[in-house]
């Protein structure tokens, strides 16, 4: 915010070497070292002004998870879905874990809500 920007600008600004510094690389390593990451990252700026354009072009992909907290009512699951497809969202997460029952019927009013043609997540 400080620099009137979006994140993914200032990030696409930054040097591989700038963020790299920027991970905590500690339960990383087993799958990638911080001199792996740089490698990639190194390789790949060649395609940054074709990515950004894409972005620019296209948006940043983005999903929602305000229409399915635990405890939310059937109602308000139904107008939160509506809302968030009227702003654009074509991606929905919910969270279960707990009544299994009541985790199946808020899956179910979602789906409802949001169609067949839209991403419907679940987060456990």
């Amino acid at each position: 915010r400080m620099e009137g920007k979006p994140v993914w600008k200032i990030l696409s600004q930054a040097t591989p070497q700038h963020i790299v510094d920027l991970i905590d690389f500690t339960y990383l390593t087993d799958c990638i070292s911080k001199e792996e990451a740089l490698q990639i990252l190194e390789k790949n700026r060649s395609e940054l002004d074709r990515r950004e354009k894409n972005l620019v072009d296209t948006g940043v992909p983005a999903y929602t998870t305000a229409v399915g907290w635990l405890g939310y009512s059937d109602e308000k699951i139904r107008r939160l879905s509506r809302q968030f497809l009227d702003e654009g969202f074509t991606d929905f997460k919910i969270k279960v874990g707990g009544n299994i029952g009541d985790d199946i019927r808020r899956c179910e009013t979602i789906r409802e809500s949001i169609g067949w043609q839209n991403n419907l997540m679940v987060d456990a």
